[in-house]
Protein backbone atom coordinates (compact mmCIF):
# COMPACT_ATOMS: atom_id res chain seq x y z
CA UNK A 1 0.00 0.00 0.00
CA UNK A 2 1.13 3.45 -0.82
CA UNK A 3 0.87 6.53 1.09
CA UNK A 4 0.85 8.11 -1.94
CA UNK A 5 -2.29 8.39 -3.97
CA UNK A 6 -1.31 7.22 -7.67
CA UNK A 7 -3.81 7.33 -10.63
CA UNK A 8 -3.86 4.51 -12.63
CA UNK A 9 -3.46 6.57 -15.60
CA UNK A 10 -0.27 7.97 -13.99
CA UNK A 11 0.76 4.17 -13.32
CA UNK A 12 0.34 3.67 -16.91
CA UNK A 13 2.30 6.66 -18.22
CA UNK A 14 5.62 5.67 -16.07
CA UNK A 15 5.15 2.56 -17.02
CA UNK A 16 5.15 3.08 -20.85
CA UNK A 17 8.04 5.97 -20.03
CA UNK A 18 9.99 3.04 -18.77
CA UNK A 19 9.59 0.99 -21.36
CA UNK A 20 10.51 3.17 -24.07
CA UNK A 21 13.74 3.94 -22.05
CA UNK A 22 14.92 0.72 -22.01
CA UNK A 23 14.23 0.21 -25.64
CA UNK A 24 16.54 3.08 -26.22
CA UNK A 25 19.25 2.71 -23.67
CA UNK A 26 20.11 -0.85 -25.16
CA UNK A 27 22.26 -1.09 -28.12
CA UNK A 28 22.08 -3.85 -30.84
CA UNK A 29 24.48 -6.36 -29.17
CA UNK A 30 22.63 -6.32 -25.47
CA UNK A 31 19.14 -7.18 -27.96
CA UNK A 32 21.26 -9.93 -29.38
CA UNK A 33 22.25 -10.99 -26.20
CA UNK A 34 18.95 -11.36 -24.76
CA UNK A 35 17.01 -12.55 -27.61
CA UNK A 36 19.78 -15.26 -27.16
CA UNK A 37 19.69 -15.98 -23.53
CA UNK A 38 15.98 -16.44 -23.77
CA UNK A 39 16.67 -19.01 -26.30
CA UNK A 40 19.02 -20.60 -23.38
CA UNK A 41 21.63 -19.88 -26.61
CA UNK A 42 23.29 -16.59 -25.24
CA UNK A 43 26.18 -15.43 -27.19
CA UNK A 44 28.41 -14.06 -23.95
CA UNK A 45 30.81 -12.52 -26.33
CA UNK A 46 28.29 -9.55 -26.21
CA UNK A 47 28.39 -8.80 -22.52
CA UNK A 48 31.00 -6.47 -21.25
CA UNK A 49 31.64 -8.44 -17.83
CA UNK A 50 30.92 -12.75 -19.47
CA UNK A 51 31.67 -13.31 -15.33
CA UNK A 52 28.18 -12.95 -15.34
CA UNK A 53 27.43 -16.45 -16.62
CA UNK A 54 28.47 -17.92 -13.75
CA UNK A 55 26.47 -15.93 -11.26
CA UNK A 56 23.59 -18.64 -9.59
CA UNK A 57 20.70 -16.35 -10.23
CA UNK A 58 21.71 -16.47 -14.15
CA UNK A 59 22.52 -20.23 -13.73
CA UNK A 60 18.92 -20.09 -12.25
CA UNK A 61 17.13 -18.53 -15.04
CA UNK A 62 18.51 -20.72 -17.35
CA UNK A 63 17.99 -23.75 -15.99
CA UNK A 64 14.15 -22.68 -15.43
CA UNK A 65 14.05 -21.72 -19.31
CA UNK A 66 15.28 -25.35 -20.14
CA UNK A 67 12.21 -26.85 -18.39
CA UNK A 68 9.97 -24.32 -20.66
CA UNK A 69 7.73 -26.22 -23.12
CA UNK A 70 8.73 -24.95 -26.68
CA UNK A 71 5.43 -23.15 -27.12
CA UNK A 72 6.22 -21.39 -23.94
CA UNK A 73 9.53 -20.52 -25.03
CA UNK A 74 8.28 -19.45 -28.26
CA UNK A 75 5.64 -16.96 -27.10
CA UNK A 76 8.84 -15.80 -24.38
CA UNK A 77 11.05 -14.95 -27.41
CA UNK A 78 8.08 -13.93 -29.64
CA UNK A 79 7.06 -11.33 -27.00
CA UNK A 80 10.32 -9.86 -26.35
CA UNK A 81 11.08 -9.34 -30.35
CA UNK A 82 7.58 -7.65 -29.92
CA UNK A 83 8.64 -5.37 -26.93
CA UNK A 84 12.04 -4.19 -28.83
CA UNK A 85 10.39 -4.13 -32.01
CA UNK A 86 12.80 -6.47 -33.68
CA UNK A 87 9.41 -8.29 -36.03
Amino acid sequence: MSKTEVSLDEIKRVRDEFFEKIRTILNTNDKKFLMGFVDNNPDWSLVRDNKIKNYPSIKWKMLNQEKMSKEKREKYIKNLKTFFQMI
